[in-house]
């Protein structure tokens, strides 16, 4: 058992959470941004506001405004 010369203070439990709380943020952030980026870009094709067209192997194509097919 911990005695209270042994157990570690309430300090270095809130470090060790604000630090986890932390990196939990930065390897998530990169995650949520590109599924968010990727959702915008889908909507808005989805309705019409990108042009785009549809790669053989599965890929969305964004086409320049003036692009004309050939």
């Amino acid at each position: 058992m911990f005695t209270m010369e042994t157990s570690p203070g309430w300090e270095w439990i809130a470090l060790a959470y604000i630090i986890g709380s932390f990196a939990t943020v930065m390897l998530t952030y990169k995650a949520i941004t590109i599924k968010a980026i990727e959702n915008t870009i889908d909507k808005l094709c989805d309705d019409g506001f990108i042009r785009h067209r549809k790669m053989t192997n599965g890929e969305i194509e964004l086409l320049k405004y003036d692009h004309t097919d050939e």
